[in-house]
């Protein structure tokens, strides 16, 4: 469950958060991993599936890869379909983490992700 709660209030208005569920499950092995998410989202857009994995190619690389069905226009075919795909890649040496991912944006495009991590 996210955004449960009382919702945002300033002087005298009140807006409800946007309440969202899900429920999800994962596979995971040493090489790879599975994972699958069913989301209701806020009021009226409807339920989305989301499917992603990840593949490691070789020790501290692993290539990810997903598709959601949240954004699309319904009835969408073709190269309409397309806009729910996701891909990244993750290098991890030693305590250090850099990870990247291309992902649609709505109607912005795409938006390439960044990340990097320290573990102490």
């Amino acid at each position: 469950m996210r955004n449960a709660g009382a919702g945002l209030k300033y002087s005298t208005q009140r807006t409800d958060l946007p309440l969202q569920l899900a429920a999800g499950g994962a596979w995971v092995s040493e090489r790879g991993a599975l994972g699958l998410d069913v989301v209701n989202g806020p009021r009226g857009s409807g339920t989305g599936v989301a499917l992603g994995g990840e593949y490691r190619v070789v020790k501290g690389f692993v290539f990810r890869a997903g598709y959601g069905t949240a954004g699309l226009i319904a009835g969408g075919s073709g190269f309409d379909a397309m806009r729910g795909l996701s891909f990244g890649l993750g290098l991890k040496y030693e305590r250090v983490a850099f990870d990247y991912a291309v992902t649609p944006s709505g109607d912005l495009g795409q938006a390439h992700r960044f990340g990097v991590g320290i573990r102490f």
